[in-house]
């Protein structure tokens, strides 16, 4: 596996966890609901993980490998997907079930 891609791959993941345990804390209350900023840089960091990853298949030649890293690319997305709707949740809970 490629340098660029397996850096790519590690800093998604990375970013991912953070993401995971900042809407945790939103929802115990310890952060403030986040920003468009934060919107941004996450689809940034995908636009740059789907681009790492197509160049690393159109270099590859060994088809069993092309199945696993799509397989672990959709993971990272379907996960990716879930915490989009995680915090929409947890923003719609907190905006209409506001703390007295």
């Amino acid at each position: 596996m490629p340098e660029h891609f397996r850096e790519s791959l590690t800093d998604e993941i990375d970013y991912l966890l953070y993401w995971h345990e900042r809407t945790l804390m939103k929802f115990v209350g310890k952060m403030k609901p986040q920003d468009d900023e934060f919107q941004n840089e996450c689809s940034l960091r995908l636009e740059t993980l789907t681009k790492s990853f197509i160049q690393h298949q159109q270099n590859q030649e060994n088809d069993l490998l092309d199945y696993n890293m799509l397989n672990v690319m959709s993971s990272i997305i379907e996960y990716r997907d879930e915490l989009e709707h995680l915090d929409t949740l947890i923003t719609s809970f907190q905006t209409y079930h506001p703390k007295r």
